[in-house]
């Protein structure tokens, strides 16, 4: 199994932490206040939180049904991370595309650890 999503994930993670107004700038609207810079942090720590737990799901040796209960609980984080985000473009017009960006990226991971629980 490669670990691309896992990589990728701890990538936007640290992303989110080093340069949270840049990262929230790159999806438009308004710049980032320094609350949404403070969000930006915490969930970037998330990621990288959730990029190291993805990474031991897919090591070598880790059985199917541990890695199917990792992963199906990283997908239900995230699913629950876009549901939020779809909702923030609901109900937040500035940051609507910030949110539909973050809640598309959040859903693509979710179909990923869901298509390795098997």
């Amino acid at each position: 199994m490669t670990a691309v999503p896992a990589v990728l994930r701890g990538a936007y993670g640290l992303a989110l932490c080093a340069a949270p107004g840049t990262v929230v700038g790159l999806a438009g609207g308004p710049p980032a206040t320094r609350r949404a810079r403070t969000v930006a942090r915490v969930l970037g720590v998330r990621q990288l939180l959730q990029a190291a737990v993805s990474e031991a799901a897919l090591a070598p040796g880790t059985g199917s049904q541990d890695r199917a209960v990792l992963l199906g609980l990283g997908a239900a984080v995230d699913a629950l991370h876009a549901a939020s985000m779809l909702g923030l473009a609901v109900v937040d017009a500035p940051r609507r595309r910030a949110g539909l960006a973050d809640g598309l990226i959040a859903l693509a991971f979710a179909a990923d650890a869901l298509a390795r629980c098997s």
